[in-house]
């Protein structure tokens, strides 16, 4: 069985996964910054065919938003795992 120093570790990788995905979505609403964005949206939208547009505004307005959800998710994993977790595991 886990202990608490693992699900801790667990909690704080998981944490960087989910911010690191904040730049790249945040990046996408930019032209030159977008390819890393659009990639991962082609892979969540499987097949990997090169389908996804990110030129609508529409697309890059959600691009930001999802960029800033993702950031403060994994912040917001990251202080629970920090400040909470040892309270109430």
């Amino acid at each position: 069985m886990a202990s608490k120093k693992t699900h801790k570790a667990w909690l704080k990788f998981t944490a960087i996964v989910i911010g690191l995905f904040g730049p790249v979505f945040f990046f996408g609403t930019m032209q030159s910054t977008s390819e890393a964005a659009r990639l991962t949206m082609d892979l969540l939208g499987w097949p990997i065919d090169g389908a996804q547009d990110f030129e609508a505004p529409t697309t890059r307005f959600l691009s930001a938003l999802t960029g800033g959800f993702l950031m403060g998710w994994g912040a917001t994993v990251w202080f629970l795992s920090t400040w909470v977790y040892n309270k109430a595991p």
